[in-house]
């Protein structure tokens, strides 16, 4: 049985839709351009091939209807209705126009933080599919639709199909052989099938943030053939641990990652699933880093913040030392990766990898000269300082200056 353009196809709640082009093929399914007659919702049609089984097919979509996918969250493109067409065997979705998250990634202009807000996105929108108990079970970035919002990018998760969830039939394809998890792997080459779940995306979600924060394959550059591929994602290890060599050579180097980022990538292809980071833990340690970055004045590239880093992953320059001038004193204070306390009690310095704070905890306000006025600081709030800087720590002025006396 085959679908032409042109041809009606009747759904369960809208009625009737005119198939439009095809836009999709693949080894069970084909992809078309889709309208609603009644209303002229424009959207996606999925036919399935007949030797796929209503049977199957028909209450697994029917469970991600119900699940009203897109109302939970709007990351998420699933199936909004079903066809009811005679032996017909699909689904339709709505139509999203962007472009996919691996024709972003093979173009000229890739963002870091661009990359760094759809890691998060896409992290927090897998937990809460998790927390549903639904696993999509074929993450990977041609299933990752970007769309453009302003100068944004917002990612859109599509393709549902081979999701696992509690009760329904489980899943029949392993997932992308670039993203699946070891025991997918496992499966597949002793000729045989485990089905993947929620522990699969883990291992596939950390495939993606690999790609999406150092623009590299965590296998790149270990393998030679599928094969080899196997092998390296099978073996439990972060090829790209700054531990046994990084990343230099390829994408962005993984020393520009902090301390949590490492620690999550070193669980992340655990061959113990239960072990892989949850797809929160991911989000939370992400967002909290997003916050941290650091831009290098001499190479113009990021890396985050971390106590351990005090040379630019990139370049390899040290990360400027700065010092606290007390002209009226005839004193400097070196700000250091130890706290110091500044002026009694008054207030604590500390470098931090490629940057220095203030923190005020004294009765006396924190100023900054800021166009040649005092502005007062937030109190008990880590401030960053920047060589120039003009401060007040009650009525004693200091400069901030790079160790060395330069500004």
């Amino acid at each position: 049985m085959s679908i032409t353009e042109g041809q009606r196809v009747t759904l369960e709640r809208r009625g009737t839709i005119l198939v439009g082009k095809r836009i999709g093929v693949g080894a069970t399914a084909s992809v078309y351009e889709a309208s609603v007659i009644r209303t002229g919702e424009r959207g996606v049609f999925k036919f399935f091939n007949s030797n796929q089984g209503k049977d199957y097919r028909d209450p697994r979509s029917r469970f991600l209807i119900d699940q009203q996918l897109p109302q939970i969250h709007p990351i998420f493109c699933a199936p909004t209705d079903i066809v009811i067409d005679g032996s017909l065997c699909g689904h339709f979705s709505p139509l999203i126009n962007g472009k996919t998250l691996a024709t972003y990634l093979d173009g000229p202009a890739v963002d870091f933080f661009e990359c760094l807000e759809i890691c998060i996105s896409l992290a927090y929108a897998l937990s809460h599919l998790h927390k549903l108990g639904i696993g999509h079970c074929d993450i990977h970035p041609e299933n990752i639709l970007l769309v453009k919002t302003g100068s944004r990018y917002r990612a859109i998760v599509i393709d549902f199909d081979n999701y696992s969830a509690p009760g329904q039939k489980p899943p029949t394809a392993w997932g992308h052989e670039h993203y699946m998890a070891p025991e997918q792997r496992r499966a597949l080459i002793n000729d045989d099938f485990t089905p993947p779940d929620c522990h699969s995306d883990r291992f596939s979600l950390a495939v993606i943030i690999h790609l999406l924060m150092l623009f590299t394959h965590p296998a790149e550059g270990h393998y030679e053939d599928l094969n080899g591929l196997h092998q390296v994602m099978m073996d439990g290890n972060w090829h790209c641990d700054p531990q046994s060599g990084g990343t230099r050579d390829r994408g962005l180097p993984s020393e520009m990652l902090n301390t949590p980022l490492r620690a999550l990538f070193r669980r992340a292809f655990s061959l113990e699933p239960i072990e892989r980071p949850s797809a929160s833990k991911w989000a939370r340690t992400l967002d909290q880093a997003s916050k941290e970055v650091f831009i290098h004045e001499h190479c113009e590239k990021p890396s985050f913040i971390d106590q351990n880093t005090t040379t630019c992953p990139h370049c390899g320059i040290p990360f400027p030392e700065l010092s606290l001038k007390f002209p009226g004193a005839g004193r400097s204070l070196a700000v250091r990766d130890e706290p110091k306390v500044v002026r009694g009690a008054h207030a604590i310095c500390q470098r931090v990898g490629a940057e220095s704070f203030v923190t005020n905890f004294g009765r006396q306000s924190l100023l900054k000269n800021e166009n040649g006025s005092w502005k007062r600081l937030t109190d008990e709030q880590p401030i960053v300082i920047v060589p120039g800087d003009k401060l007040r720590f009650g009525d004693a002025e200091c400069l901030v200056e790079l160790v060395g006396g330069k500004k």
